[in-house]
Formats: C-alpha cells, sequence, structure tokens
C-alpha cells in the first residue's frame, strides 16, 4: 500500500508538476486522486480494526498501527464499529467503481499495456516486414483504420499517454512538427472513430516526414509501441500510393535509382578514396576473410573517406585477407525507412546477387545503417550473411593481438557519440569504448545521452537529405558532446558528417573511431 501511494505520488508529480510539459487533463488527475484515495482509505479501515481489536499482530501492519495511535487514540468501541461499517462501505464501494472504470478510461492500460508488451514483434529492432505480392498490391502502407493490424490495434490502444517518447524525441527537440505521443494518440482516436476513418485526419504528413526512425521513442515506452515501424508504414501509402516525399529525398532517390549511390555521382568515383592504397578487388572463385562494405557516405562524401582509409589501414596491419565488391551500390536503407520500398527491394535483390558471387566470411561494414541492413534486413530476402560492424572487430582485432598500438602519445579526454542504429537497433554499445581504451591515456567523458539513450544526430529515416528541422538535432548533440571534451568519437559516418556541419567550436575533433585507432598503430 505504501508503495502504491508513492507510486500514484511520484505519477502526479511527473504528469502535473510546475515544470513539466505534459498535457494537465483533469480526468487523469481525479482518477489518480480516486486511487490514491482507495489506498488511503483502506489504511485507515485497517487502522480502526487495529484500535477497536488492539490484535497480537498489529505491528505487522505499521502503517494501520500509527494512524490507529495518533489518530484514533481515545475513541470508544462503539464509535469506533461505525466509523468501521462507514468506511468499509465508502472504501469498498470506491473499489468496485474504480475496477468498472479501467475499461471506460485512462486506467485501461493496466491490461492494455501487458497484452501490447506480449504481441511486441520479437523480431530484430531494425527489421521491416516485407510488402507481400507488392507488384500485385493495389494499396500500400497505412492510410486507414481498415489498414491496421490486431497487432498495430494494441499497440496504439496500449498508450498511456506518459509522454516519455515527446521527452526523448530529437526531432521534437530541434523544433520539428513531431510529436511522437500525439502521433499515437491521433492514430488512438482514429481507431475509436471507425474502420473507413482516413488516418490523415488524425496524424500529418509534415510530423511523418520529419521522424529520423532513430528508435528512442521505442526504447522509452513502457507499452513497447514501435512508433518508428508505424511511421514507416504510414510514410509507404504517401510514397507508393501518392508519390509524395520531402523534396531532397525525392532527389536523393532519384539519384541512387540512376548512378546507385544518393549523391548522384558518377558510379566510377565510387572507389576514388582508394586510388593510391593499392586496394584488392574482389574475384569469382577466391575467398576472403572479409568482404569490406564501404558503403555511399564512407565512399562518396569527402568528410567520410577518412572512415573507409582508415580501416584499410586497419585490415593491412592486421594482417586480414580483405576485399572490396566492384559492384557495389546503395542499400537504399533512406529509401526504404522513408517508404519507397520498391526501390529498397529492387536493389536488394541486386546487391544479394553480386554478394553470393563471392566467397568470404564476413562482410563488415562502418555504417549502422548498412549494418542494420545487412544483417537484419537482407536475410527475409535470401541474403543471410556473417555481418560484423567496424567497432567490433576493431576490438576483437585488439583483444587477440592482432592490432598492436603505440604508447608514449596519450589521446586524453573523448566524448563518445554512439549511433542510433548501432546502439539502440543493435544494443552494440561496447565495442566503441573497448577500442577507445585501449588507446594510451584515454579518458572517457560520457554524456548523459549515451548507450541505448543516446541522442540522433538527425539524419536517420532519409532525414540526411531531408529539409526539415530535424537537422538542428545534430546542433544539440554536438553542444552538449564539446562541452565534455574537445575531442569526439563516431562510430557512424553519417554522423560524423552531420556533427562536423553543426559543430560550432573549431577547435573541435570530430573523428570515427577507425581514424582515432588508425593514428596509433
Amino acid at each position: 500500500g505504501v508503495t502504491a501511494i508513492a507510486a500514484v505520488g511520484l505519477s502526479l508529480v511527473r504528469r502535473f508538476g510546475l515544470m513539466t510539459k505534459r498535457d494537465k487533463k483533469p480526468g487523469i488527475f481525479c482518477l489518480m486522486v480516486f486511487l490514491l484515495f482507495i489506498l488511503i482509505s483502506g489504511f485507515f479501515l485497517e487502522a480502526l480494526r487495529v484500535a477497536a481489536l488492539n490484535p497480537d499482530w498489529a505491528y505487522l501492519t505499521p502503517v494501520g498501527l500509527f494512524i490507529a495511535d495518533t489518530l484514533l487514540d481515545g475513541l470508544s468501541l462503539d464509535a469506533l464499529s461505525t466509523l468501521h461499517v462507514w468506511t468499509w462501505l465508502i472504501h469498498g464501494v470506491a473499489g468496485l467503481v474504480c475496477v468498472a472504470l479501467i475499461p471506460f478510461t485512462f486506467l485501461e492500460h493496466v491490461y492494455k499495456v501487458p497484452v501490447s508488451v506480449f504481441w511486441r514483434r520479437l523480431t530484430a529492432k531494425g527489421f521491416l516486414e516485407i510488402i507481400p505480392d507488392m507488384e500485385e498490391a493495389e494499396a500500400f502502407g497505412l492510410s486507414k483504420v481498415s489498414q491496421m493490424t490486431d497487432t498495430q490495434r494494441i499497440m496504439v490502444s496500449a498508450c498511456t499517454g506518459c509522454a516519455r517518447c515527446t521527452d526523448v524525441c530529437p526531432a521534437l527537440a530541434a523544433g520539428a512538427p513531431l510529436d511522437p505521443r500525439r502521433l499515437v494518440e491521433g492514430l488512438k482516436n482514429a481507431l475509436a472513430s471507425g474502420e473507413d476513418t482516413n488516418l490523415e485526419a488524425f496524424v500529418s504528413r509534415e510530423a511523418l516526414k520529419a521522424c529520423s526512425t532513430c528508435g528512442a521513442c521505442y526504447q522509452a515506452c513502457p507499452a513497447r509501441i514501435d512508433i518508428p515501424t508505424l511511421v514507416v508504414e504510414l510514410r509507404r501509402h504517401l510514397a507508393l500510393e501518392e508519390g509524395d516525399f520531402d523534396a531532397g529525398v525525392r532527389t536523393a532517390i532519384e539519384a541512387s535509382t540512376s548512378v546507385g549511390n544518393p549523391f548522384g555521382m558518377a558510379p566510377s568515383t565510387r572507389f576514388d578514396w582508394a586510388k593510391d592504397l593499392d586496394v584488392p578487388f574482389a574475384r569469382e572463385g577466391d575467398f576472403y576473410d572479409i568482404l569490406f562494405w564501404v558503403g555511399c557516405q564512407a565512399s562518396l562524401d569527402t568528410r567520410a573517406r577518412d572512415i573507409a582509409r582508415a580501416m584499410v589501414k586497419i585490415l593491412r596491419t592486421a594482417g586480414v585477407n580483405f576485399a572490396v565488391m566492384a559492384e557495389e551500390r546503395c542499400l537504399e536503407d533512406f529509401a526504404r525507412r522513408a517508404g519507397e520500398e520498391y526501390v529498397f527491394v529492387t536493389a536488394a535483390e541486386e546487391n544479394i546477387a553480386n554478394l553470393k558471387k563471392y566467397r568470404f566470411r564476413h562482410l563488415l561494414t562502418t555504417c549502422p545503417h548498412c549494418f542494420n541492413t545487412l544483417k537484419n534486413e537482407y536475410p527475409a530476402l535470401g541474403g543471410d550473411f556473417s555481418v560484423v560492424h567496424h567497432t567490433t572487430f576493431i576490438a576483437q582485432m585488439i583483444d587477440s593481438g592482432r592490432l598492436k598500438l603505440k604508447t608514449g602519445v596519450p589521446l586524453g579526454t573523448i566524448a563518445i557519440h554512439d549511433p542510433c542504429y548501432l546502439a539502440r537497433y543493435n544494443d552494440s554499445t561496447g565495442s566503441i569504448r573497448k577500442a577507445l581504451d585501449a588507446i594510451d591515456g584515454t579518458r572517457r567523458a560520457e554524456v548523459t545521452n549515451r548507450g541505448k539513450s543516446t541522442f540522433c544526430c538527425g539524419a536517420g529515416g532519409s532525414q540526411y537529405f531531408a529539409k526539415t528541422a530535424t537537422h538542428k538535432a545534430a546542433t544539440i548533440r554536438i553542444h552538449d558532446l564539446s562541452k565534455r571534451a574537445e575531442k569526439v568519437a563516431t562510430a557512424c559516418p553519417f554522423c560524423y558528417a552531420m556533427l562536423e556541419a553543426a559543430k560550432d567550436k573549431p577547435e573541435t575533433e570530430i573523428a570515427d573511431v577507425a581514424v582515432y585507432v588508425a593514428r596509433y598503430l
């Protein structure tokens, strides 16, 4: 009982405190006060019993005993009996009314949340379902209530309105028109409006286009509502039925479908970063320990090419038999997150066919988005490969003694930025720290938003190419990181590019963990 009173009290402070930004709905306030009344009246009922009977077990109910000794001392047995009858009736009726109200009020979450958690997807967090029979389908994604699956309905219905998703949303913090709680509440209201209800009347397109699919809302949600997947399903309708994209995303998709990369650069320039490195290209029939999937960002963005070059140095120093694939092209993860499933599947079929021509033990990536796509999404299309992120690979090479790091020049204090698609979607937070800790004189300056609670740079979910306010998330993030240290380590070429462009202190050095490690070989 004491624990329950404390929990309701904390909930009242959290929802209705002076500093909160949440909607202060009077109905929820009244329900929570009603719960407090039931709990407190239960203690008074026990106190009356203790005061009247003075049982041997009174010490086992310390709250009731305290009330009996302080508030009820001196009352006659008749008075205690009369009070007991009325308190029993009021407490009992209040309890029954509370139970009766559960299905019709905010309290419905006490049974809907456990059901939502039970029915949640057990696939990897970074997995999206393939659209079945896509070429024959007449409708795509979600546009009406009738298209929602049972699992989606359960998830949406389970929302408690706690606003934990609102608290952690980087798009909202950056000033974008997206509040994940309002998005889910909109879907919940649509669900209550009938099967033919158009979802667009409850969820704005601008809000959908601002989401970076970083997964912070899903990570924070006590009901396990998979908001990023719902966003992608809603985007699929806009993309595949209406062709509605952010202008920058449309340009990137058109470029990647025509030349194989979202930057619109000639395919012949994809390996310009490696011209002086004599990097081997994979040949059919030969076997490689590592097939290095470089990715578009590290291949074509001049700011991020140092990551690819550092990895080549690391691979050679470790004595690894590796190669790159000449046919490499964009995986179209950004297009898929924007709702353009057809482009993703077409590219996936081409990439899988090319990868299967070569024999290799592991597929190595430096980009968490490429890592997530190859590891979690390609198996559903027949591309089941052993995929490793470069932070894990570097940590393994250091542990095995295949990478020797020089000493005497300390790295100093460094702040770490965890990429969303690595930390949250793939539960990998330790390797980047292990790799940096191996460098002489490293002192980590951990920020509050780290690990699975990391703050998004604003690039994911196609936002890197979009013209939305979500880009300002990088400014918020680098300001937080640069306050802690002058050196910042990333593990994603997109994060690197976003933070580098947003930094406000010229002396702040931002580099990928591979670049830092390569300096000390």
